[in-house]
């Protein structure tokens, strides 16, 4: 068995260059669906529905689910459902740090002993950045498959990228929705919970590499840690930034 890349498309260069117009296509079609409130609130709503499908395809498909729901919706509506996946992280995010800091609280105060004392809320300012932080992960995702497809010649677009990375994260969104509900009450349910949401998002992400990307497995297998690797250094620089 070779241990080299598979060759490139002759026609990759080609199709790449037409993603990329589509994908501006969209973009351009999303910006002027938000400003109309009234077809912005029936995009959200209609995006919500495209995710419920595309997870009952992933759900009865777990192989080629994906790519399944890529298809079938199209560019446009996957991109607005991958846009309500990461919506949904970064609130889950934010409810969490709140549920968080509210439990966390009375122990750094002592109970009150010595009259010290710390506020549960955050101001409007800190919240603000509690979202930005939590769209750096999201978009170093982006950036980082928009990267490896580069690189290795693949295909997909912006618009799967960001389905894929809200598909990705939605583990992990999971998770953080059940921190926010159970908070420090339910501590070793909570570490089940995350070892089954970190596994189920390398998972993903291995798919979504294989269908979407147009990857070997030999070369995903590889790859989902450097990925992986990649968004995190994305990210701290991103919060080192920010903090």
């Amino acid at each position: 068995m070779s241990n080299s890349i598979p060759p490139e498309n002759q026609n990759a260069q080609e199709l790449t260059d037409e993603d990329d117009l589509d994908s501006l296509s969209a973009v351009n079609l999303a910006t002027s669906n938000y400003k109309n409130p009234k077809l912005l609130v029936e995009t959200g709503k209609n995006a919500v529905l495209d995710v419920w499908s595309a997870l009952k395809l992933i759900w009865n498909d777990p192989n080629n689910g994906l790519e399944t729901a890529i298809n079938s919706l199209g560019d446009s509506r996957i991109l607005y459902a991958g846009i309500a996946l990461c919506i949904l992280f970064v609130l889950a995010v934010w409810m969490a740090v709140l549920k968080t800091i509210e439990s966390l609280a009375p122990l750094f105060s002592f109970g009150g002993l010595f009259g010290a004392s710390y506020s549960t809320e955050l101001s409007f300012s800190e919240q603000l950045r509690v979202i930005l932080a939590a769209t750096i992960p999201v978009l170093g995702m982006i950036a980082v498959l928009w990267i490896t497809r580069k690189i290795f010649k693949g295909s997909g677009n912006y618009q799967q990228f960001t389905f894929v990375t809200g598909f990705c994260f939605a583990p992990i969104t999971f998770f953080l929705f059940m921190l926010w509900l159970l908070g420090n009450n339910a501590a070793e349910l909570m570490a089940l919970i995350s070892v089954f949401c970190w596994t189920t998002f390398v998972l993903f992400l291995n798919t979504a590499l294989i269908g979407v990307l147009g990857l070997s497995s030999r070369n995903s297998l590889l790859l989902v840690p450097i990925v992986l690797v990649a968004d995190f250094f994305i990210t701290r620089v991103g919060l080192d930034i920010l903090y």
